[in-house]
């Protein structure tokens, strides 16, 4: 997102980003020179929780080369030095100092990399709470993430019900290799990396100098019943919980008193308009919000039989309309050909239509064809070769 004088409504707000946000290593292409006023973050998709990666300077992996030319940490327009601890601030651990050193802007977005790559919580925490959460240091951070979010810091200024707060999931649970690959090399480079520099003897598990992940054993139990995890374009990679909370909309809505729960479909998309319309804005909003759903005002976020929506992902491809959901991926995740599910009556997507309904299905893929047409998208038609172990 650019905040430019184009979008009036943030650029007179105090914009803060702090936390993950995997979309470019330079200053250029920081959110600070995007037009944000306050940003602290990581700018790789895997790193570190405590600013350790000394496997950054071996020279037997050519890919590590470029990665360590530049710096993955940032707060505003400088960089922290990625392979020299003693760079970050005394006792750094990124959950806590995205955290702590946020202000309250008008329009703030925190995009916590936790639950994540790599699994990271600080000793006291762990042990404080060894034995009450069997599952490892994973759960620890949700319990320090959980402590770090409490909201009590504006409930004396009365802000908190004029606050809009959405909390949410970009993906499915985290259980694919591919984050990794930039900092940690292919699949077949993790061990060995592991064993030079790490230490996972099960005390140490969750320290700087460990590296554990979730794995995609566990991903497909969070993600259950859904089909698959992060990467995959199935219901398992996509399909997120949202919570939203908004007094000023329980006041025209009383269906929402007390809390309730909506299966209206909707997309990441819809956010950023919904949050320019609450805060008066126009324009983009105007296309795609959600309030008129909460509201009560409408039945379900969008005309679902007429709105067309679609994804791709490593040449995998995706697209929804109504209750009808056409899929293609490659092997062993798919068939290589076209598959096609009702979502409403079948979300697990065990149950494939795609002979049933073949007019259905080819009408759907068809304004697949035309969008592909109309943007240039490129289409690879195969897998790529470093996502076969994701």
């Amino acid at each position: 997102m650019l905040v430019s004088d184009r979008c009036s409504t943030l650029r007179k707000s105090n914009c803060s980003l702090s936390g993950n946000r995997h979309l470019g290593l330079t200053q250029e292409t920081s959110p600070h020179a995007r037009g944000f006023d306050y940003t602290f973050m990581f700018l790789s998709g895997c790193e570190n929780r405590f600013n350790y990666e000394p496997q950054l300077d071996d020279p037997s992996h050519a890919l590590f080369t470029p990665m360590n030319a530049g710096k993955f940490s940032m707060q505003d327009d400088k960089f922290f030095d990625q392979t020299n601890p003693k760079h970050a601030p005394r006792d750094f651990y990124s959950t806590t100092s995205f955290t702590d050193d946020s202000e309250q802007p008008f329009f703030a977005y925190l995009p916590f990399t936790i639950p994540h790559w790599q699994l990271h919580a600080p000793r006291e925490i762990i042990e404080k709470y060894k034995g009450m959460y069997d599952e490892g240091p994973y759960k620890l951070r949700e319990k320090r993430l959980e402590r770090l979010i409490e909201i009590d810091f504006i409930k004396p200024d009365g802000e908190l019900d004029n606050t809009f707060i959405l909390f949410m999931s970009d993906n499915g649970a985290d259980g694919a290799m591919l984050a990794a690959i930039p900092i940690m090399g292919d699949a077949g480079a993790v061990t060995k990396i592991i064993e030079k520099y790490y230490n996972n003897e099960l005390d140490n598990m969750g320290m700087a100098d460990s590296y554990i992940w979730y794995g995609a054993e566990w991903a497909h139990a969070s993600s259950a019943p859904s089909r698959g995890y992060k990467t995959w374009i199935t219901e398992g990679g996509i399909r997120c919980p949202c919570l939203i909370r908004y007094p000023p909309l329980h006041k025209a809505n009383a269906k929402l008193v007390g809390g309730a729960i909506t299966d209206s479909f909707s997309t990441v998309m819809d956010v950023l308009p919904t949050t320019l319309d609450l805060a008066g804005g126009s324009g983009q909003a105007a296309r795609r919000q959600l309030v008129a759903h909460l509201s009560g005002m409408q039945e379900g976020f969008h005309d679902e039989e007429k709105e067309i929506t679609g994804w791709g992902l490593f040449g995998e491809r995706a697209i929804r309309q109504g209750p009808w959901k056409a899929v293609r991926m490659f092997p062993p995740r798919g068939k290589d050909k076209w598959e096609f599910y009702n979502v409403k009556e079948d979300p697990e997507e065990l149950h494939d239509k795609a002979e049933q309904e073949k007019e259905v299905l080819e009408k759907l893929v068809r304004h697949l064809e035309v969008y592909y047409a109309e943007t240039g998208m490129f289409d690879p038609g195969q897998e790529f070769e470093y996502t076969k172990y994701c």
